[in-house]
């Protein structure tokens, strides 16, 4: 019994002592409103792979995309599969 409390502490700890280092995969997207193909890069960080591709934007690879309407003076146009990070990026208070 005290040694299924032991592991069972053990267990405890030791998952919660894991860090995250905000390293995962990152899809590069083009400021100019689509994905850069192809251009997928795992184990960074965030601030990693936006200093190897500076020209580039980059968001969670897998997060869900969505269609959105763009306002341009008085025309309305559709953009497709950008995701929300992304649409945020273009979206900044003055």
């Amino acid at each position: 019994m005290k040694l299924k409390l032991i592991l069972f502490v053990f267990t405890i700890i030791f998952f919660s002592n894991c860090k995250k280092d905000g390293k995962g995969c990152w899809q590069a997207f083009d400021p100019q409103g689509y994905d850069a193909p192809g251009l997928i890069l795992c184990d960074k960080t965030k601030a990693e792979a936006e200093e190897a591709f500076p020209l580039y934007w980059f968001y969670k690879s897998g997060e869900k995309k969505y269609c959105w309407r763009v306002q341009i003076g008085v025309h309305d146009y559709y953009t497709w599969e950008v995701p929300e990070s992304m649409a945020n990026r273009y979206h900044r208070p003055v």
